[in-house]
């Protein structure tokens, strides 16, 4: 049967077989919001980096969402549905021209494994699939526009079309995406003729189109957060990196640290397995040659921005193009970058039988370094839990589609749903009569002694001189109390404060002095945070942050009646220790005084007799 007849048949196949296999994996809680308002920009918080950015679906999304949400059983997975569909058709055209013409037939199967990979790795991230949708699409009609010379008009015709319905459909990527399609479009050409005016004319009409979406697409609304606020982890680089031409947050967005910690081994084995690939098949056809630069590159790239530290990933070429190009500020590059090398890595394992051959030990091998038992839904997306949004209401999801969403996945809802516990301190109780204390270092009790002097140049520390994890105070109440919160002021040492910290109690409390954490055996922990970032404070308009780390506020998401709390400091630092100079305890309420006291009888007043006469 001619093979025109069987690649419809195989892709219709292989579509039903990526429906199947995709759809559970889809998760709708990835980002924030579900799903578009009547095609209108929206805002969009990623769970797995932070990145707080504006977002709008192309029209072409936006038609098949709606179809499939009256045909599906589950509407709120429709337009997610609908981008794995553009991303299969756009995929599937991508390897038929890209492949030669005996290998054609191989575009079907290779489409659904590629479909089913990029969902297993990306998950439901709307951002990666539609830049793999609309790059493909441009790749392929840009590669035809410069080797054509037959039907020229047709693919002058779909650049300009595609143009700017990839500009709706991408905002402030489609740019990047074009300029990208282009470059390898150029050093993929087949012939050194030069190009025409005509079609370097609609090529730069295009590129305007793009550059326009990038400058007019709006920045998202910024809450008001005051200095030395943060969300994130501190990147380490001094101030604060701005843009050449876009607006730029007052502080940064993104999480970095945990960007890099996800995409370093997946960049290091693609660009390893590239490099390698390169040197057995260089001699091979210039296609396959091309295609092997054009991976290395992109992978290359990724693992330039994940590898080094950030103040040398801020000036590799990822980086630096977020600050050039237009709108790209708020958007993490590296998924984009990484993302289209797994497509080009695709395309090269159905050119050749020896690339086929590391397609499985990959996989294999970024499923294990990734950690792919924690992360179910996606490889290389951090799983948001769908409570947090389900059990919101609408004031409260707009706090949640923000750059706070770090803070509250971290933290949990009561972040915004008890933000005024969270605005000052009520009740302290700061008796040294109610409380006693006792440390795993430095246990002397006049030192103690200073942690309720009101003095904060005087303090307990651990006398270590460095943070080896480990250390605890053990406090310890005379009576339950409904605690709330728990300040370890470190007073005027501000460099002292715990790198991370753990409350624990127990309904047995241990009294007394003790160097065996065996005692406290039986207590759960009601309070963790592996890497202090600062007390959670709120905005005046409710988004949560994070405080100066030097704050050492212990807030419970529910007050707790105990009569013990240990605090264990778990972090490690090897020039400053933990020390603690003012020590307070918020109650939820006011503790009741003992009013049972024996009143003593009035004095009776004395009667004055006159003097006698």
């Amino acid at each position: 049967m001619n093979k025109y007849i069987l690649s419809p048949i195989y892709l219709l196949i292989a579509l039903w077989f990526a429906y199947l296999l995709c759809a559970p994996l889809l998760d709708p809680y990835l980002t924030y919001p579900l799903k578009p308002v009547d095609g209108s920009i929206y805002t969009i918080a990623s769970a797995t980096h932070n990145a707080y950015h504006l977002w709008r679906d192309g029209p072409i999304l936006r038609l098949i969402g709606e179809v499939l949400q009256q045909l599906l059983a589950q509407p709120s997975k429709a337009y997610l549905l609908a981008e794995v569909f553009i991303l299969f058709v756009s995929v599937y055209i991508f390897l038929f021209f890209k492949l030669p013409t005996d290998r054609r037939l191989l575009a079907a199967p290779g489409t659904l494994l590629l479909t089913c990979a990029v969902i297993i790795l990306f998950g439901s991230d709307r951002v990666v699939l539609a830049s793999i949708s609309w790059f493909a699409l441009l790749s392929v009609i840009l590669d035809k526009l410069l080797n054509s010379q037959h039907s020229a008009l047709l693919w002058k015709l779909l650049v300009v079309l595609a143009a700017p319905v990839s500009a709706l459909a991408t905002g402030p990527l489609a740019l990047l995406l074009y300029i990208l399609a282009l470059l390898i479009a150029l050093y993929s050409k087949e012939h050194s003729s030069p190009i025409n005016t005509t079609v370097k004319l609609v090529l730069l009409t295009s590129g305007a189109i793009m550059f326009y979406t990038g400058i007019v697409f709006p920045a998202p609304h910024i809450p008001d957060y005051p200095f030395l606020a943060h969300v994130v982890p501190d990147d380490g680089l001094p101030g604060i990196i701005t843009p050449l031409i876009s607006s730029a947050p007052s502080i940064p967005f993104i999480n970095r640290a945990g960007l890099k910690s996800i995409y370093f081994a997946p960049s290091l084995l693609l660009t390893l397995v590239a490099l390698i690939l390169l040197i057995i098949l260089y001699n091979s056809n210039k296609a396959t040659r091309d295609t092997l630069v054009i991976l290395c590159l992109l992978a290359g790239n990724s693992l330039l921005d994940s590898l080094p530290a950030e103040s040398i990933a801020s000036i590799m070429p990822v980086a630096v193009i977020g600050r050039l190009l237009p709108g790209l500020f708020f958007i993490p590059l590296l998924p984009i970058f990484f993302s289209l090398a797994i497509i080009y890595f695709a395309e090269l394992s159905l050119r050749s039988h020896i690339a086929v051959a590391t397609v499985l030990p990959v996989f294999i091998a970024v499923l294990l370094a990734t950690k792919a038992g924690e992360q179910p839904a996606a490889i290389l997306q951090k799983q948001a839990p769908h409570s947090i949004y389900a059990a919101s209401g609408a004031e409260e999801r707009k706090i949640i589609a923000s750059p706070s969403l770090n803070v509250i996945l971290n933290e949990g809802i009561w972040a915004i749903k008890h933000r005024k516990r969270i605005l000052s301190f009520r009740h302290l109780l700061k008796r040294r009569k109610i409380i006693r204390v006792y440390s795993s270092h430095h246990n002397n009790r006049k030192v103690l002694k200073k942690m309720f002097d009101s003095n904060p140049a005087t303090r307990w520390s651990t006398a270590l001189g460095r943070q080896i994890g480990g250390e605890w105070l053990h406090i310890y109440f005379k009576e339950p109390l409904k605690v709330g919160a728990l300040k370890l002021d470190p007073g005027i040492y501000l460099a002292d404060f715990p790198r991370g910290i753990t409350v624990k109690t127990g309904d047995k409390c241990f009294h007394g002095r003790t160097k065996q954490m065996d005692r406290f055996k039986s207590y759960k922990t009601v309070y963790s945070q592996p890497n202090w970032q600062g007390p959670v404070q709120v905005t005046p308009e409710g988004y949560p942050y994070y405080g100066g780390q030097s704050d050492v506020t212990l807030y419970f998401s529910e007050p707790l009646t105990t009569s013990c709390l240990l605090v264990v400091q778990t972090g490690k630092h090897p020039k400053f220790e933990w020390s603690v100079a003012e020590l307070q305890v918020e109650l939820a309420q006011k503790r009741k005084r003992n009013r049972n006291r024996q009143q003593r009888p009035k004095r009776q007043s004395k009667i004055r007799r006159p003097p006698a006469s």
